[in-house]
C-alpha cells in the first residue's frame, strides 16, 4: 500500500512539473528569438479556455481587482479639469515642464527578471475584458527610435492579452536600449520585436520597409481582425473597447486616406520613374498610418501586383505616403475593404486614425491652433492641446515628447485608464453613430 501511495505521489508530482515546465516554455520568452516564436505559434493566446468571459458584475470586479493598478501624475493635477479647460489647472500644470517621472534602463531590467511582478506593478491589464473585445483581435506595429519609456508607457495601455504586438527598434538605437525593451517584449507572450530592423530615413523606402517587417511577423497570426500601425511618439485617444466597436461598424472597410489632388501637387516624388506603375495602378498620395483588414494585409505582402510596386517605390521619394493609399484607391485590385470611387468625390472620410496639428493647411486637415511646439511641421502636443484631443474623433494623437510638458501624456494616460475600468465595470455601451456613417463604410469593396 505504501509503495502504491509512493508510486503515486510521484507520477503526480512529476506531472505537476511537466505542465509547470510547458508553462513556463510558454510565457518565459527568455530563449533565443527563433524557439520563442515557436513556442508562440503552438500557443494558442485566444482559446477560450485561457480566460472566463463572465458579464456578472461580482465577476467583473474581481478581474477589476487583480489588474487594476492606479496610474495618477505625481504633480497631483486634476486631469479632469484640464480636459474641460479650467485654465487654473492649466496654468499650474505649466509649472512642471520636465518628465514628472523618469524611468531608467536599469529599472526595467532589473524588474523584468521577474515578468508577474513587472506586469503587475506596471498595471498590465492581464485579461481581455469584454467578450466583444476578446473577439475582436487586433495587430499592432510601433516604429521605435527613441524614449523606451514613453514607448512602454504606450504598450502598456494599448495592451491586451489576446492582441498582438510587433516593435521595430531602429538599428539607430542604442545597444543598451534594444536589449531594454527586448527584456520588457520578453515578458509579454503576444509581443514581437523585429530581428533584423532597418535603419529608418524619413523620405526613404526604410520606413515602408519597417512597417512591411512588422506586418510579415504579425501576419501569420491568424486571428486579429485589423491592423493598425503607431509610432512610439503616438498615443490612444480611445480605449481598446472604444477602437473595438468603432472599427466593427467599419465592417471590414480600410482606413486609408488618400488625395488624387495631392498627386498633382507632389508628381515631382515619382517623376525619376520612368516605366509606370505595375497593376495599372493610378497613383495616389496619402498617410502611412492606416487601419487596415486582414485581406489588405496579405496582399502588402503576398499579391505580385503588390509586391512589383513596392520594387516600384523604391525608386520614389517617400513611397509610405503612397503605398497604402495607392492600393487602397485602385478597388480593380480586388482587394476587399477597399474605396470604391474617387477619393475627393465624397466627403464623408475624414482623417480621423490621427489627430495631428500640422504648420501648413493639409488637404485633409484644418489649421488648428497649436498651444505646445512645432517640430518639422508637427505640433508636439502640450497640455492646453489635451481638452480638444480629447474629445475629437481621433484614435490616435501624433504627437507627445516625455521632456515638453509632459503633465499632457501624463494626464492622458490618467484619463484613458480610468475610463478603460469605468467602460468594463459599468458595461457602457460605445457611440459609435459618427463613424457608422462615413463614406469608408459605405463605398467599400466587399469580399
Amino acid at each position: 500500500m505504501k509503495d502504491s501511495l509512493r508510486t503515486l505521489t510521484a507520477l503526480c508530482f512529476s506531472t505537476i512539473c511537466a505542465l509547470y515546465l510547458n508553462y513556463v516554455s510558454i510565457t518565459n520568452k527568455s530563449l533565443v528569438s527563433g524557439s520563442a516564436i515557436e513556442a508562440r505559434t503552438k500557443f494558442n493566446l485566444t482559446d477560450k479556455t485561457i480566460f472566463e468571459l463572465r458579464e456578472d458584475v461580482l465577476y467583473r470586479h474581481q478581474v477589476f481587482m487583480e489588474n487594476y493598478r492606479p496610474i495618477r501624475n505625481s504633480a497631483g493635477i486634476s486631469c479632469a479639469r484640464i480636459v474641460n479647460k479650467d485654465q487654473k489647472e492649466i496654468t499650474k500644470s505649466k509649472q512642471f515642464m520636465i518628465k514628472s517621472s523618469n524611468i531608467s534602463m536599469d529599472y526595467y531590467l532589473k524588474m523584468t527578471d521577474n515578468c508577474h511582478l513587472f506586469r503587475a506593478s506596471r498595471g498590465y491589464i492581464d485579461h481581455p475584458l469584454s467578450k466583444m473585445e476578446y473577439e475582436f483581435p487586433m495587430a499592432f506595429s510601433i516604429l521605435v527610435y527613441r524614449d523606451i519609456e514613453q514607448v512602454e508607457r504606450l504598450l502598456r495601455l494599448i495592451y491586451r492579452p489576446h492582441n498582438f504586438y510587433c516593435i521595430h527598434l531602429d538599428n539607430k538605437m542604442k545597444t543598451a536600449e534594444k536589449e531594454t525593451f527586448q527584456k520588457i517584449a520578453n515578458c509579454l507572450n503576444n509581443v514581437f520585436i523585429v530581428k533584423e530592423p532597418v535603419n529608418v530615413t524619413w523620405g526613404e523606402f526604410s520606413l515602408l520597409e519597417a512597417e512591411l517587417l512588422c506586418m510579415r511577423i504579425l501576419g501569420p497570426y491568424k486571428q486579429w481582425k485589423y491592423y493598425i500601425n503607431l509610432t512610439g511618439q503616438e498615443f490612444p485617444l480611445k480605449t481598446n473597447r472604444q477602437l473595438v466597436a468603432i472599427l466593427k461598424v467599419l465592417d471590414g472597410a480600410n482606413v486609408v486616406y488618400g488625395s488624387l489632388k495631392a498627386f498633382e501637387h507632389y508628381r515631382r516624388r515619382w517623376s525619376m520613374v520612368k516605366a509606370p506603375p505595375p497593376g495599372n495602378i493610378t497613383l495616389v498620395k496619402g498617410s502611412m498610418h492606416v487601419a487596415a483588414n486582414r485581406h489588405f494585409v496579405e496582399f502588402c505582402l503576398h499579391d505580385p501586383v503588390s509586391l512589383k510596386f513596392i520594387e516600384w517605390l523604391k525608386e520614389t521619394r517617400i513611397p509610405d505616403e503612397s503605398f497604402f493609399s495607392s492600393l487602397n484607391y485602385n478597388p480593380q485590385l480586388g482587394i476587399p475593404g477597399s474605396f470604391l470611387g474617387e477619393p475627393e468625390e465624397y466627403c464623408l472620410k475624414p482623417f480621423f486614425l490621427r489627430y495631428v496639428i500640422w504648420q501648413f493647411k493639409g488637404y485633409h486637415d484644418h489649421v488648428k491652433t497649436c498651444y505646445g511646439k512645432f517640430v518639422r511641421q508637427v505640433c508636439v502636443l502640450g497640455v492646453e492641446d489635451l481638452p480638444s484631443a480629447y474629445t475629437s474623433v481621433g484614435l490616435f494623437a501624433n504627437k507627445f515628447y516625455l521632456d515638453f510638458e509632459p503633465i499632457a501624456l501624463d494626464c492622458l494616460e490618467e484619463l484613458l485608464y480610468e475610463r478603460t475600468w469605468k467602460e468594463y465595470l459599468e458595461d457602457i455601451s460605445i457611440d459609435t453613430s459618427y463613424y457608422s456613417h462615413l463614406d469608408y463604410a459605405k463605398l467599400q469593396l466587399k469580399p
